[in-house]
């Protein structure tokens, strides 16, 4: 399982304190902590189980966030990691499919071509919304 953690950056004149990540050399693990967007000044990261926080600089405070739909649908919207998946996912069902193909899917609609359509892009769909998944959205 994923959290998504929450904090502000603060600037001085000198630094600008973010979130510290572990030494992920020490870790046995390959997950990563993953910076997802910053919406309002307001900066969201998915930290899976296996890492533990270490440590952070006393100028920022790290919250775990109870995800909202709300807060969900506003993290997916802006966090370029989600659009990126999105665009994976369109990519693999242009491997198959061309948009073409798609319009024509949809004037064959029942058939036994749009079936196998149906089902390869929902394949495709479900990929994406296991990356999603473990980014925590």
């Amino acid at each position: 399982m994923t959290k998504i953690y929450k904090y502000q950056k603060i600037t001085d004149q000198f630094t600008t304190y973010c979130l510290v990540e572990p030494d992920y050399n020490l870790l046995e693990t390959e997950d990563r902590i993953t910076e997802l967007c910053t919406i309002d000044g307001v900066t969201y990261v998915s930290v899976p189980d296996s890492i533990t926080l270490p440590e952070q600089p006393e100028q920022i405070t790290v919250e775990e966030v109870v995800l909202t739909d709300k807060l969900k649908e506003a993290i997916k919207a802006e966090s370029p990691h989600v659009q990126l998946i999105n665009e994976r996912v369109v990519v693999r069902i242009r491997e198959v499919y061309s948009l073409n193909d798609e319009i024509k899917m949809i004037r064959l609609s029942p058939s036994e071509e749009s079936t196998a359509y149906n089902e390869y892009v929902e394949t495709c769909r479900a990929w994406g919304n296991t990356e999603k998944a473990r980014l925590g959205v």
